[in-house]
């Protein structure tokens, strides 16, 4: 009987702890060229969710696949392309890497649909990304700002391929 509420109370800390990672945490496998050759189809990562505050330039983020990105009220931001590369009905996500984010100069040079932008910074909920392939990628030189409300997370590290 004296076992029994520590092995109960462990029991709830272990499913309490596998809950918050869980949670805290998204594993996703790159697909496509758009992050070569950081990153290669059929890789996977580790994502921290939230914590948007935190992120920066240089940063390797994971967002919400195009067709929910550019459903996001465009709120007065200049009009961008709306090519559509996610199929509808499906959870697609984007990897990309911060080239600006909320508060950062506008990179008019390396971001052509930028260049005309009435802003000087990047504006609050907003965020300038790029894929490190530029050939491949679909991203702001394109598509302009993205909505920082469809960012799930940062990529905090690469994780070993599953075996087959």
């Amino acid at each position: 009987m004296s076992l029994v509420l520590p092995l109960l109370l462990l029991t709830a800390g272990c499913a309490g702890a596998l809950l918050w990672v869980r949670h805290a945490y998204v594993v996703v496998t790159v697909q496509g060229e758009s992050m070569e050759p950081t990153y290669h189809a059929g890789e996977r990562v580790l994502a921290r969710q939230g914590r948007l505050h935190q992120i920066s330039s240089s940063d390797v983020v994971i967002l919400l696949g195009v067709d929910s990105a550019l459903d996001q009220p465009r709120q007065g931001l200049p009009n961008t392309s709306r090519k559509k590369r996610a199929k509808h009905g499906t959870r697609t996500y984007l990897i990309k890497r911060v080239l600006a984010a909320p508060g950062d100069r506008v990179p008019r040079e390396q971001v052509p649909t930028l260049r005309d932008s009435p802003h000087s910074l990047v504006p609050p909920g907003r965020v300038v990304l790029l894929g490190d392939n530029a050939a491949t990628s679909y991203d702001s030189r394109e598509h302009g700002y993205f909505s920082l409300e469809n960012v799930i997370g940062r990529v905090v590290r690469r994780l070993p391929n599953q075996p087959r």
